[in-house]
């Protein structure tokens, strides 16, 4: 039978096989009809194997038999044909690395909190790989290469070249990494193995205008990896290539509330390096040193020298499983009642009479944060959809802060706080971001459940020292749902003031 009617026929036959008489016979058809099509064509001038343009009648329309049968097995990847799909695409992709020699894309990050919001980190990283050279250009603030670094393999032997235009230096290394990673087309090659173990099939998405088909993957079937960790793979339905590649669920050493994703994609690939890529350039003017000590020349200007003190070992691990594991909360701050479970949270405010005069919810929807206030005073509410989460859950609030306590500047004396036995951190707040020296945490903890008994935060301004507490924590405390769904009482007013 001619390649063609073979096609054909494959696509016909897709209206009476569905379900679980789909198997993997009919995509690996069409597949390897395009296959060899594309491989008895002669090699482009221009290396960037996302140009092939699709001309022949063949070509189109083994494609659009591709794009049909991952259509139909995304409809019924609960049928026996599932698995075999996945190692069809997973041969594919094999197939169209075997001729790739270097690789650019990009690689960014999104934040999740535990117990929900989500948000993207603004700066992300331009990345060139091939089998020995590697290049990274940093742009921190999103928009300038604040960054660039250069790493050569020759053997056992590594050399490397990093330019710091945010501190106008460069310095040099031998036999150190930094962020090479061996072969990142074998990694490629490694996802595609891993299609054979796929959890789900995620149906199709257009990327970067590019008509992809996914997959899903725990990460607990390979490595080490544990939790809810997992990645998804975008796959390119033209070109077998990957055209994004998700790991969630990464755990965040700095920010015990939070997890992260990294993502890369706008992916470029070539059957040829370019050694233009992979040569440094060093500005004129900018002196021989590493970035870090002149960032800690202007660090110890502005906040003075950093001390830490001897934290016992797995101290943090301890404080941060317990957090995790609570489901929900209520605790006193600044006279305000707050009330938390996993994915909502709501503040009462009372008078000196013990009335409730003002109450806030905050409920997540998926990933968008809904604030409802109402003014029992005045008769108003109000509703704000938050398009950026920048409040945080209370919990994930509460995990960060404690998990600051592998940075603590001194371990507080046993107290007894609230009846309860506890020990307790102090640490400068001038540890993270851009904090200065007089604002400081300081947190106890049940010396038995490491569970947070009270939070003091304090500052200075203009008008003198200040601080802030949390206490009167209820963990695990019985929560009624209808305690975090909105009620406006009839007649209250709709207030546009944020």
């Amino acid at each position: 039978m001619r390649p063609t009617k073979k096609i054909e026929k494959s696509i016909r036959q897709l209206q009476d096989r569905t379900g679980t008489e789909l198997d993997a016979r009919t995509l690996a058809d069409a597949c390897e009809v395009l296959v060899k099509k594309q491989q008895t064509q002669s090699a482009s001038n221009k290396p960037n194997i996302w140009r092939i343009i699709m001309k022949s009648k063949i070509t189109k329309l083994a494609a659009a038999a591709v794009i049909i049968i991952a259509g139909l097995i995304g409809i019924n990847h609960f049928g026996g044909s599932f698995d075999s799909a996945a190692v069809a695409w997973g041969q594919e992709m094999l197939s169209s690395l075997e001729t790739v020699e270097a690789v650019v894309y990009r690689q960014r990050s999104m934040w999740a909190g535990k117990h929900g919001g989500v948000g993207a980190s603004r700066g992300w990283e331009r990345r060139y790989n091939t089998k020995d050279m590697y290049r990274r250009d940093r742009y921190d603030d999103g928009v300038n290469v604040m960054n660039m670094q250069w790493v050569w393999v020759d053997g056992d032997a590594v050399s490397m070249v990093e330019v710091s235009y945010e501190y106008e230096c460069y310095f040099e290394r031998e036999n150190e990494r930094y962020g090479f990673e061996d072969d990142l087309i074998e990694r490629l090659r490694n996802d595609a193995r891993l299609l054979d173990r796929a959890d789900r099939v995620l149906g199709e998405k257009v990327i970067d205008g590019r008509q992809c088909t996914g997959f899903e993957i725990s990460a607990a079937r390979y490595g080490n990896n544990y939790g809810d960790r997992f990645d998804r793979i975008w796959i390119d339905v033209e070109t077998k290539l990957p055209a994004s590649i998700e790991r969630h669920g990464i755990g965040s050493s700095f920010d015990a509330g939070k997890t992260l994703t990294i993502i890369h994609d706008q992916f470029e690939y070539y059957t040829e390096v370019s050694l233009d890529m992979f040569t440094p350039v060093i500005p004129e003017g900018f002196v021989n040193t590493h970035p870090d000590e002149i960032n800690a020349v202007r660090n110890k200007e502005q906040k003075g020298e950093m001390v830490f003190a001897d934290v016992p070992a797995g101290l943090k691990e301890q404080v941060v499983s317990a957090l995790e594991n609570v489901s929900t909360v209520a605790f006193r701050h600044e006279g305000l009642e707050v009330l938390a479970t996993k994915h909502a949270w709501r503040r009462n405010s009372y008078d000196d009479d013990d009335q409730l005069v003002r109450t806030k919810w905050y409920v997540y929807n998926r990933d968008a944060l809904t604030e409802t206030s109402v003014d029992f005073v005045n008769q108003i509410y109000r509703v704000v959809e938050h398009d950026e989460n920048r409040r945080q859950h209370p919990i994930d609030r509460i995990l960060f802060v404690s998990g600051l306590i592998d940075k603590a500047d001194r371990m507080l004396d046993a107290e007894k706080i609230e009846g309860v036995d506890c020990f307790g951190f102090e640490v400068s707040a001038k540890k993270y971001g851009d904090n200065s020296d007089d604002m400081k945490h300081r947190v106890w903890f049940d010396a038995v459940t490491r569970l947070p008994v009270r939070f003091e935060y304090e500052w200075t301004d203009d008008e003198g020292p200040k601080m802030t507490v949390k206490d009167r924590f209820e963990w695990d405390v019985e929560l009624d749902e209808s305690l975090f769904v909105p009620e406006i009482p009839d007649g209250f007013s709709q207030s546009d003031r944020r």
